[in-house]
């Protein structure tokens, strides 16, 4: 038997997650909570199995609580419960300790095949986030693969179109959005045209985009 605890702030989500769970003849519903602080008061007595741990909660944030019980436990598995998590949120998620991501409109057959999956040690992806997860592993290693064949202060194509849209008045959300990057990715990229062109301000970066011939002067 599964002896599992759900931390989710919705009542009607938490409520329908425990009806579904309660109908598996393997899974035992310990508790439900809607904080994080209430769960850290529940592991005081108890010591799930698994808990299915929202990332949005009011006071201490699902993340935060996946490192506070990994630092204490490593046998209770934690399992990120999300809408459509970010590959920053991913990677922080299992660096907290997190052993699963699972969509919230996840249907409950499947649930069930995920919480045995994790049970047996595995970590768990589903599949529609594997998906995204993938695109963006992939894309970091062509990102990869395009710097190692350039010299430092070669730009990469992404940089230039970066720099281009720039200097073409573009404001960083803007560019974030068109290049489908973070506002963090962003920064970085920015501060990293900087580093290899040698400049300090805008206007250094739009007068090396017209040197670069990426726009008209």
């Amino acid at each position: 038997m599964l002896d599992v605890v759900i931390v989710e702030d919705d009542e009607l989500v938490r409520t329908g997650i425990v009806e579904w769970l309660n109908d598996s003849s393997e899974i035992n519903v310990l508790a439900d909570v809607g904080s994080a602080e209430q769960c850290l008061s529940l592991l005081e007595s108890t010591t799930p199995h698994v808990i299915l741990i929202d990332v949005i909660l009011p006071g201490i944030s699902g993340l935060d609580l996946i490192r506070r019980i990994h630092s204490v436990s490593t046998d209770i598995h934690c399992v990120v419960l999300t809408g459509v998590p970010s590959p920053e949120m991913i990677i922080q998620g299992f660096s907290n300790g997190a052993v699963g991501f699972l969509p919230k409109q996840i249907a409950p057959e499947d649930l069930e095949v995920a919480l045995s999956h994790i049970s047996h040690g595995r970590k768990y992806l589903s599949p529609g986030i594997t998906d995204s997860f993938l695109a963006y592993v992939l894309e970091l290693q062509r990102q990869y693969d395009e710097l190692m064949t350039s010299s430092p202060r070669d730009l990469t194509e992404q940089e230039k179109v970066f720099l281009q849209l720039l200097a073409e008045g573009l404001r960083f959300t803007e560019i974030g959005e068109k290049l489908k990057m973070t506002p963090r990715g962003v920064d970085k990229m920015k501060c990293r045209i900087e580093d290899k062109l040698g400049a300090q301000s805008l206007s250094d970066l739009i007068r090396e985009a017209i040197r670069l011939g990426l726009i008209n002067p």
